[in-house]
């Protein structure tokens, strides 16, 4: 549909030429030399995810069920339970994994950003009209004086023009 309302095929359309209504990514062609992964490893199910962490020399391996013990390398952890909950609009599915996902990795992280195990946490919450870039570190835990902001507040954030 999102190449059907295009105005370039509105405008071969109106020609009488035919329109442009699929797209069909080939195999075929050579890798761009000199990428290179911004990622010791990624764990990730998503077939994109993989396949980037290959093209770029990464390792990847699947997503474990919980947050893994030990890593010392920076790693990207691709956690994408809660896209098809949404899709089918189930809230009740959704909110289902959303509390697996806090018991095996939210929670997990959490605690081990307390106990100083890494520097820095990095979460990217992405949807279909917005993103959420949330970094915290160490030093965050020295703002005692700054409440936490309810969810409520990103939401108006995003939505806001």
């Amino acid at each position: 549909m999102l190449l059907h309302t295009h105005p370039v095929n509105e405008a071969r359309e109106a020609a009488g030429r035919p329109v442009i209504n699929s797209l069909w990514p080939w195999g075929a062609g050579s890798q761009p030399p000199g990428i290179e992964a911004p990622y010791a490893g990624v764990f990730a199910d998503a077939t994109l995810a993989r396949g980037l962490a290959r093209v770029s020399g990464g390792s990847w391996a699947t997503l474990p069920a919980s947050l893994p013990q030990s890593s010392a390398d920076t790693v990207l952890a691709v956690l994408d339970q809660l896209h098809y909950p949404a899709l089918a609009l189930n809230i009740e599915a959704w909110r289902a994994e959303l509390k697996q996902l806090e018991t095996a990795w939210f929670r997990p992280l959490l605690d081990a950003l307390r106990r100083g195990q890494f520097s820095h946490l990095r979460l990217c919450l992405v949807g279909d009209s917005a993103c959420i870039d949330l970094r915290c570190g160490n030093a965050g835990w020295w703002k005692f004086w700054r409440r936490p902001l309810p969810l409520e507040a990103f939401v108006r954030g995003i939505a806001a023009p």
